[in-house]
Order: structure tokens, then sequence, then C-alpha cells
């Protein structure tokens, strides 16, 4: 257990990772193993809470339980005061743990210095891990008899058979020992051709100064997370998010997620909004978004820029926007607004006098339309 949270606290990037055990007798769970990465070491085993029967009728329901927001996810309250608050918690994910249709205990993932969006992917990882766990504490319990283990191997098989990322084991010396089945289907290479084969030949030519992925000085258990181009069989690049762990034998656990559409939509998308900056500068339009639930504006430069301004920042809220509308001008602006808002008219629009940098009051058009 130690090492499942260990190691998967350094390969997901995440600041502490902990399983606990469910207590039938009196209720409670008992931390077993708590890996914290900031410090590398093992802490508050033997941590016991109570109370937290809505969490337990939670997670036999959704079996992985991912907040964005520890502090206000409702579905997190009865820890809010026992462990989110005095552990410094901001975003964390449970993975409930079952020993048939009986709840064992939980995995858990924390984040202390950032907030974070836990992804399919790492509810996916998360839910394999309790998975693990559990065949590990049954195998421990029937002292690991032949059929046992022979189940364990061919769950861990299929679970990195399935999985979305290529995943390679490589050699010190950069030779291919074994990979997954994604492995082959995103380099088009079969297994027979990719095993005993030298990363350095999948990478292009161009790169190759920089060595195996340009990854060799790293240190035992420190991941690393870089974006490279692979050769694949059709002569083809695809662009690949590889994640690389150096074991403590020496060998690479490399994961390789493929990017290249991800890059080419992102491409697309900054060409479209240089596109629509040039026709908004053309047609002397300033453009803003309004996150009504948030409170949130954010407008382009342009926007400022037709009043006289350079804000160096470009996200604001209601308040602001109001120092600069003049006062007879902000209650029609918010009728016509609430107007909209209620669906009474197809769009808002409203005349107004904003403040230049001048000094001088400036009539403007300002439309919107909620989407």
């Amino acid at each position: 257990m130690r090492l499942i949270a260990k190691t998967s606290a350094e390969v997901m990037h995440l600041d502490r990772v902990n399983i606990w055990r469910l207590n039938k007798e009196d209720g409670s769970l008992v931390c077993l193993c708590n890996f914290d990465d900031a410090t590398k070491s093992f802490s508050d085993e033997g941590l016991t809470i109570y109370n937290f029967h809505n969490y337990l009728t939670l997670v036999r329901e959704e079996r992985v339980l991912n907040a964005d927001d520890a502090l206000t996810d409702s579905r997190m309250r009865d820890f809010l005061d026992s462990y989110i608050i005095p552990s410094g918690i901001k975003s964390m994910m449970d993975a409930g743990i079952f020993i048939g249709d009986e709840m064992w205990g939980f995995i858990c993932f924390d984040m202390v210095d950032s907030k974070r969006h836990w992804s399919v992917e790492d509810r996916t990882f998360a839910s394999n891990l309790a998975d693990m766990i559990s065949i590990a504490w049954v195998t421990s319990e029937k002292k690991a008899t032949t059929e046992a283990l022979n189940k364990s191997e061919q769950l861990n098989s299929t679970l990195l058979n399935n999985a979305g990322d290529a995943i390679l084991l490589i050699s010190p010396e950069g030779i291919i020992e074994q990979v997954n089945k994604m492995a082959c289907i995103l380099s088009g290479y079969q297994r027979e051709e990719l095993i005993g084969a030298s990363m350095n030949g999948f990478i292009p030519e161009r790169f190759r100064k920089d060595g195996f992925l340009g990854i060799e000085g790293f240190t035992s258990g420190t991941p690393v997370n870089k974006n490279r181009f692979i050769n694949t069989s059709d002569g083809g690049e695809r662009l690949m998010e590889v994640t690389a762990t150096r074991l403590e034998d020496g060998k690479v656990l490399t994961i390789l997620r493929d990017i290249t559409e991800r890059a080419e939509q992102q491409k697309a998308l900054k060409e479209s909004e240089t596109r629509l900056d040039l026709a908004l500068k053309g047609a002397d339009l300033g453009t803003w978004d309004y996150y009504i639930k948030e409170d949130r504006i954010i407008h382009n430069r342009r926007w400022a820029e037709m009043l006289g301004y350079n804000f160096e920042i470009t996200t604001v809220n209601e308040q602001f926007w109001e120092k600069f509308v003049h006062p007879a001008d902000i209650e029609p602006a918010n009728i016509a607004f609430d107007k909209h808002i209620r669906g009474e008219t197809p769009r808002y629009e409203a005349t107004i006098r904003m403040l230049s940098s001048s000094g001088e009051w400036r009539w403007i058009l300002d439309k919107g339309k909620i989407v």
C-alpha cells in the first residue's frame, strides 16, 4: 500500500495519497498509510475519523467521488472539520475499495498547494488502483494462492492493455522491454517490432540530439512530463504528451498520450481568434463575455482602447464596469439586461455613456445575448 500511495502520487503529480481502512466495530476510518509528496515521507498513519455516514452512502452509489473544491463540495462535508480544513485540502478525489460487495476502505488523492480539476482519466485510474488494493488485500489474507496470483496477473494485464494511453517499460539503455496494446495502436507497429527496439529509433531525426526523449538525466522517482514527436510506421509523426518515471532499478516507466488532435485544435482556435481580432478592429468593435453566476466579465483590449485605456487586467466584475458608466444610464441598462434574462427580449441592447480616459463621456451601443 505504501508503494501504491507513493507511486501514484508521483505519477499523477499529487500532493498527498492516503489509504484508509473501514473499522466495522466502531464505524471509524483508520489511516493505514499517507504519502506526502512535498516531504517524500509517510505521516498521519493511525489517524482515526468518525461520523461520515452520508459519505459512505455516496461512495457506495458513485464508487469515485471527485471534488474540485473540497471546501465547498457538499459531498465532502462529513470530513470538513475533521480532515479537510486541518490538512489544508483544496481538492480531493476518493475511490471506494470493496471486498466483494462489502466496503473495505478508501484510497484518497489530495491537492494542498492548488485546486485540481479531476479528469475522466483520473477517476478511472483511481478506480483501478482501488481494485488493485482490493486484490492485494484478498491475496495476502488468503496467503497468495496460485489461483489468486494468476487472477491478479490477469487483471494487471487487462488493466494495462485496456489503458487509453500507450505504456512502455524501457531499460536504462533505452531499449523497449514491455508495451501495452495502445502503444502498438498509436505507433502502428506490432508488439514484436517494438520489443527489443531502441527508443531512439522512434524519435524524428531533428530531435535525436536531445537523446532518449531528452529525459536521461532525471532522478529515480521524479516524474518528467514533456511533449515529444514520435515516428509512426506509416512514415508520419504524432505529437505525444510523455510522462516518464525512472524506477529504482533504473528502468523507465513511460506513458504516452496522443495529443496531435488537441494541438491541431489549439492551433485552429488561435488562428480563429486572430481572425476575429482583426475583424473587430476593422469594424471598430470591442467584445465582452459576462459569466453571470460568477459575476466575472472578460473584455478584449479593443473594448478598453475604444475608451482610450490600456488595461493590464481583462477579467473584471460588474462593479468595475459600473465605474465607467454614466450614473443616469446604469439603471436603464440593468432593466434592459433583466428583460433579456427573463426572455422578454431576443437580446440585450442599451445605449449608454461611458467615461473615456480624457474625461469625456462617449456614447456606446452595448449589445449581448445569452448562450
